[in-house]
């Protein structure tokens, strides 16, 4: 494994571990298709973190370089979306 493939390796995990330490329940979707898990999302996510999750590219930069949304919480946020949707 290169240094670079192993640097990602090392940074997923970390993101993971930042993930799991929010204490989100553990999401398992049946079967290998994507599904429409929005309904799901919206019983787990916070109403900030939906509306994070559900933005567009312009509203992402749009509130990140006004300084009300971090990168870090649209990072985590987004990632905890993701991981929900595609599990």
């Amino acid at each position: 494994m290169s240094s670079w493939e192993t640097a990602v390796k090392s940074k997923r995990a970390e993101l993971q571990s930042k993930i799991d330490d929010l204490g989100y329940p553990k999401v398992e979707v049946e079967g290998k298709k994507k599904k429409n898990v929005m309904s799901l999302a919206k019983n787990v996510l916070s109403k900030d973190e939906l509306e994070v999750t559900e933005s567009d590219v312009d509203t992402l930069l749009g509130k990140l370089n006004a300084g009300e949304w971090t990168s870090e919480k649209v990072t985590v946020w987004r990632s905890i979306f993701v991981k929900i949707t595609f599990s």
